[in-house]
């Protein structure tokens, strides 16, 4: 059986033993699941029910089913303004992958007859669509993406707005064709990104993304230029609220995340409206996130992290809507015992606090208690209390996890009682 598989998967006969491995899930009060992932040289199979309904997924080399997720110029095509100057899908491949959690909407199948060459068909709540991508890498650090895409979105349904923020869906089909080059070396690098939309009901449109990168392993920088023409539909028929992006990205420090800075800020402008009295819509971005690892005495390793950033939105009816976050966190080990205290304040979610403590009796136990506090200072404010037990020995890993999650402070008892949640994790490794 197993030689039929490798057959059917174009694995060679003489590679090494398959390997099972299957994790069961137990929820209350939501039920029971059961997933299994069976890899002989390069084959997963996922499969997962519970009370919600069943899924499923496969790939191999050459092939994949079930729950997609998008990776490169299929990501890109979708939103071509919506990635920060650091986003990772300016160096990712323009590929299909199988979403290992099976949560995805969008289900669909791949063939990948020849390296770096796809065929792929799926079915998402915006409508079926079909494609094929490509990457190519040239050597000299030049990689070359394509990507050629036909979608049937489904019509908008008609709502009573005066100003949308993004045009509708005339439904009918969308076709794309995008491309992507990417050159780096010697810690330089830069990647262009650009593709043209045709819809059947509309005009059509272009975008292009530039990312510029460079630095030292102690240092980098990336600026981010985006654009997108008024006629530019994404995969599921509708345009763009914005119409062009700026952004930078600043890191100081090495690749630890215990110890570096990092900077980034974005201006998005909309698109100029014909009707008298709107003005140019606009978001701003600003963020700061500082990380530091000191050592306090007796050797005890301490670790602070601080995070701020800003947001501020000017609608076209002249409506400014402004949102700061502001958060810290320390974290200290001691041995066998590790501790972490948090705090911050939003101005849209309110406060949240927390504290979570984990010891490790042996290397193959460890027991943990989390307490947390969120949207405070409102009517939704809530507090969790969970406690777990992780033990992992010989292939086998179990979690145990049992307390409140997200029990409402203004319920009382009746709302605790709604609020209790016990799952069970358990998984091994069959050769």
């Amino acid at each position: 059986m197993l030689g039929l598989v490798r057959a059917l998967c174009g694995c060679p006969a003489a590679a090494a033993p398959a390997s099972v491995t299957i994790e069961e899930s137990y929820q209350w009060p939501r039920g029971a699941g059961l997933e299994a992932r069976l890899r002989p040289d390069g084959l997963v199979v996922i499969a997962n029910t519970d009370l919600q309904g069943a899924a499923a997924g496969i790939s191999c080399p050459w092939a994949l089913a079930g729950p997609l997720v998008s990776r490169g110029l299929l990501r890109l095509a979708s939103g071509p303004l919506g990635f920060s100057a650091e986003s990772p899908v300016f160096e990712e491949g323009t590929t299909l992958a199988l979403d290992a959690s099976l949560q995805s909407t969008r289900r669909g199948a791949a063939l990948v007859p020849l390296p770096g060459v796809g065929l792929f068909a799926r079915e998402g709540p915006e409508g079926p669509g079909c494609g094929i991508f490509t990457t190519a890498a040239l050597g000299a650090g030049v990689i070359l993406d394509g990507l050629l895409l036909s979608s049937w979105p489904h019509a908008s349904a008609s709502e009573d707005e005066w100003y949308f923020d993004r045009d509708p869906s005339p439904g009918g089909r969308v076709t794309h064709a995008c491309g992507r080059v990417s050159l780096g070396a010697r810690g330089l690098g830069w990647t262009l990104a650009a593709g043209v939309s045709s819809a059947e009901w509309a005009g059509p449109g272009t975008f292009a993304d530039l990312r510029l990168r460079g630095g030292t392993p102690q240092a980098e920088m990336a600026i981010l230029l985006a654009s997108v023409t008024p006629g530019y539909r994404s995969p599921d028929g509708k345009g763009m609220a914005e119409q062009s992006l700026a952004g930078m990205h600043l890191r100081l420090g090495g690749d630890d995340e215990r110890d570096r800075l990092d900077a980034s800020w974005s201006l998005a402008v909309g698109r100029p409206s014909a009707v008298p009295g709107l003005q140019l819509p606009w978001r701003l971005q600003v963020g700061l996130a500082v990380a530091r690892q000191s050592s306090l005495g007796y050797d005890l390793p301490v670790c602070w992290i601080a995070e701020a950033d800003k947001e501020i939105r000017r609608s076209a009816e002249v409506l400014r809507e402004e949102s700061s976050r502001v958060s810290s966190a320390v974290s200290l080990a001691a041995g066998e015992v590790e501790a972490r205290f948090s705090v911050g304040i939003s101005g849209t979610d309110g406060g949240r606090m927390g504290a979570a403590l984990a010891l490790r009796p042996s290397p193959a136990l460890r027991l943990g208690l989390e307490a947390r506090a969120q949207r405070l200072g409102g009517p939704a404010a809530n507090a969790s209390l969970e406690g777990a037990l992780w033990l992992s020995e010989r292939g086998e890993r179990h979690e145990l996890r049992v307390g409140l999650v997200d029990c409402p402070l203004a319920a009382g008892p009746p709302g605790a009682a709604r609020s209790f949640r016990l799952s069970l994790v358990s998984s091994f490794r069959v050769r």
